[in-house]
């Protein structure tokens, strides 16, 4: 509430609020402790939801404004081993389309962002707690991509943006034919993202001119902001 009322109280508006906190877990359901579970929620979705409700007023008062969530394309599919992440990812996007409709008369936007799996720390945050090294599924797309994607959000506004656009077909597949894209995702996890040997390091995935999504992500927004001054980026670290 500080942050959103300091922003107010500087440039007289808010226009854009970016909800980009969350960080994952590599764990079955079975194996996610409670409390790790809590957590996520905590940060990935209530995080969310606080933001949300803490510029709302201001945006209704100025009738306009755009809210962009950063959700995950894990929260359009699920992915083995990432169920607690990708449900509070489900929720984000649950919440995305309620807000959608909700706050359309009252002229602000709404957009939710999900990448697939960005060069970050997040790899090597998420298989911490339990030993599992985590590794990315499918293509890996650099931070800067993401920051582009949500630019381009701003500038024109869309309900839904995957940044990388294989993910569409994935997206389909799963509404179309779930059972078959259980067995696919199934294949491809064991050949590709098979667990290493206990006690190796647990790899921080890298891609062509990639930076750290919790630390340099964030500069990329912000030297975006400075073409949109009455913007507020609710900025949070992604592992």
């Amino acid at each position: 509430d500080r942050f959103i009322r300091l922003a107010k109280e500087r440039y007289g508006r808010i226009d854009v609020l970016i909800n980009n906190a969350g960080y994952g877990m590599r764990a079955t359901v079975e194996e996610t402790p409670v409390d790790d579970f809590q957590g996520m929620l905590q940060v990935n979705l209530m995080g969310t939801f606080h933001g949300i409700q803490a510029v709302l007023p201001i945006m209704k008062q100025q009738k306009s404004g755009h809210i962009i969530n950063v959700s995950s394309v894990g929260g359009k599919r699920a992915m083995p081993q990432s169920g607690a992440y990708s449900a509070t990812k489900f929720a984000v996007n649950g919440l995305s389309e309620a807000l959608r409709v909700e706050l359309k008369a009252y002229g602000i936007r709404v957009s939710t962002v999900m990448p697939a799996s960005t060069a970050t720390e997040f790899f090597a945050v998420a298989g911490k707690k339990t030993g599992k090294p985590a590794k990315p599924a499918g293509p890996l797309q650099s931070s800067e991509t993401v920051a582009r994607a949500i630019r381009s959000c701003i500038e024109h506004p869309r309900s839904e943006v995957l940044p990388l656009r294989a993910t569409r077909l994935l997206v389909i597949a799963n509404a179309v034919m779930p059972g078959l894209l259980d067995r696919l995702v199934r294949r491809y996890m064991t050949m590709h993202c098979s667990p290493l040997s206990p006690g190796k390091s647990i790899p921080v995935p890298r891609a062509s001119g990639a930076s750290l999504r919790g630390g340099q992500f964030c500069i990329h927004l912000l030297q975006y902001a400075q073409e949109f001054p009455a913007t507020t980026f609710g900025i949070g670290i992604e592992g």
